[in-house]
Order: C-alpha cells, then sequence, then structure tokens
C-alpha cells in the first residue's frame, strides 16, 4: 500500500523528496543558527528574542516531522491499515497544522510584549515576566494540540491515504482553519495598534526651554525616542515575518478546507494539492531566519560571527 503517493520511486516523486530533504537541512540549519545565536550573543538576550527562539524551536519540529514522514514513506515495510498508519497519518498532518497554529500565537506574544513596551514602558519589567512568556508558550502549544488532537483521536476510520483522516470530519478542518485564520487577524491588528503607538509617540518633539524641563505629554525625546525608534524597526521585522508567513500558509489552509468540503475531487487532484500544501508549510519553516539575516541587524552580525566562528 501506498500512502500519498502516486507511483513510487517516480521521477517525479524523487524529485519532491529530494527538495524536502534540502528544506528539512535548510531548515535546521538556519533555525539552529538562530537559537545559538541568541544563546551567545548578548544583543540578542532581549524579552521578545525568547519567542524567536520558540518559533525557531516550532520550526525545528516542522523539520523533524517532515523527516519521520520521508522516512516513513521510505521505510521497506508493507504499510498496511493499522497503528503504523495512524501514527503516519499524525505526523502527516499535525505537523504544518500544529506547528503553523503555535508560530502565529507566538507572534502575538511577541507583539504584546511590545505593546507593553510601548504603551507602559515603566510597567513592563514587572507584567512581562521570563514565568509569563513560558507559560504564554507553553499554553500556545496545549491549545494547538488539544485543538487538534481532542477530536482527532475518536477518528477510527483510517484508509490506505492519509489525507484528512486525522480530523474529525470536515467540520473540524473547517474549525481549525478558522483558529488560524483569527489569530492571524488578532496579530494584524496588535501590529497595527503597536505601528500607530510609535508613530504618535515619534512625533516632532519641541525643543525644552531648560534641561530639566519635561517633554511634551506623550512624546518622547533623548534615550526615549531612540528606544522607540529602534521598537519600530523590530515591528517592522515581525512584520515581515507575520506577512511572509501569511502568504505561504493561508492559501494553503484554505485549500486544505475546499479539499475536505468538497466531494467531488478525484484522488489525484488531492494528491497534488496536499503536496503543494505540505511544501508551503515547510517553506514557511524556512523563510524566520533569511528574514533575520536580511532586515534584523543583531542576526545578521551574529550569523556572520558564528560562520566566520569568531566569539562573541
Amino acid at each position: 500500500m501506498q500512502t500519498l503517493k502516486t507511483a513510487s520511486g517516480s521521477v517525479p516523486d524523487q524529485i519532491y523528496q529530494s527538495l524536502l530533504c534540502v528544506l528539512i537541512a535548510v531548515i535546521v540549519f538556519s533555525n539552529s543558527l538562530v537559537i545559538i545565536s541568541i544563546r551567545r550573543f548578548l544583543p540578542l538576550q532581549t524579552r521578545y528574542n525568547r519567542y524567536v527562539a520558540n518559533l525557531a524551536f516550532v520550526d525545528l519540529v516542522v523539520a523533524s516531522s517532515v523527516a519521520v514522514v520521508l522516512l516513513y514513506d521510505n521505510l521497506s515495510i508493507t504499510k498496511q491499515e493499522g497503528k503504523h498508519q495512524v501514527a503516519f497519518c499524525y505526523f502527516r498532518i499535525a505537523g504544518p497544522f500544529v506547528t503553523a497554529l503555535v508560530s502565529v500565537i507566538i507572534l502575538i506574544g511577541i507583539g504584546v510584549d511590545r505593546f507593553v513596551s510601548v504603551y507602559h514602558s515603566a510597567k513592563q519589567n514587572r507584567s512581562v515576566t521570563k514565568e509569563k512568556m513560558t507559560l504564554f508558550v507553553v499554553c500556545a502549544w496545549v491549545y494547538a494540540l488539544l485543538l487538534f488532537f481532542v477530536p482527532a483521536l475518536s477518528v477510527s476510520n483510517f484508509t490506505s491515504k492519509c489525507y484528512f483522516e486525522t480530523f474529525l470530519n470536515k467540520y473540524h478542518v473547517l474549525i481549525f482553519a478558522l483558529n488560524y485564520l483569527l489569530f492571524i487577524l488578532i496579530c494584524a491588528a496588535i501590529y497595527w495598534q503597536i505601528s500607530k503607538i510609535i508613530s504618535q509617540k515619534l512625533l516632532p518633539v519641541l525643543p525644552a526651554a531648560t534641561p530639566d524641563d519635561e517633554p511634551p505629554s506623550g512624546r518622547y525625546s533623548g534615550d526615549e525616542t531612540e528606544r522607540m525608534k529602534q521598537t519600530s524597526q523590530m515591528m517592522k521585522v515581525f512584520v515581515t515575518v507575520l506577512l511572509t508567513s501569511s502568504a505561504l500558509t493561508v492559501p494553503a489552509v484554505l485549500v486544505y478546507v475546499g479539499l475536505a468540503m468538497s466531494d467531488s475531487c478525484s484522488d489525484t487532484h488531492v494528491y497534488y494539492f496536499t503536496i503543494i500544501c505540505e511544501m508551503l508549510f515547510v517553506l514557511k519553516s524556512a523563510a524566520n531566519p533569511v528574514i533575520f539575516a536580511i532586515r534584523y541587524k543583531e542576526f545578521q552580525i551574529a550569523f556572520k560571527k558564528l560562520l566566520a566562528f569568531k566569539s562573541g
């Protein structure tokens, strides 16, 4: 029995699997660089970069799940329906969906942290702690896993193909997709609000009459102005991450929903659409380090030092 393959060993199949192998290597290498950079270089050891490290970990989980799928596809055993097939389906479907949802929730966490920083800067240290950030990330994983696995564990009608069997039914697919799209909209709203606040704070500051005079209400000067500018630059990076992630995953999610809701799609169409969706999810996991290397100055410096084997 074949799983999500039309012709085992065919040239297209070999090209697809080779491309996945290359992407797995890129994801593991680049996201490991992100985590090591945050651990080794002091300028990157900021509050919101703890979330960035968790984003990199999520992408490593994607690479691991894809690697498991490739290994299973190429094992020289008879792939019959049963426990092995169930586990395989969980890895194939849960990997991209659960990690995509966790990623966007973590981006919301970054937005909340930056919102507190620009709106209540004096309260940030006591309102956003390491413990709360860790709890937030754990809750993101628990929520995404429960949303997927609680209904999925009740599924018993696995077949020879693994497309949507780990979803309870087409409405489970729809609910999961709506949750994902809702969190993207929430994240976008938070980022927009932060940008709006920063724009107001960075209005031209009138010069003070004396050095002891307070700056105009609601505006910053000196070090605070510089901090706002840095926050503005950081938000541009995370907006790019959100837009790139959405551009790659939202079409895939919508295609999954369309296929699940359709009763007339042939197996061949489902196969090729599913392959495209898988590739989009995997590309998303390789995108973040590239964005950091291009738009995040501190990561640029850290990557150069690490790749040149220099200590920070």
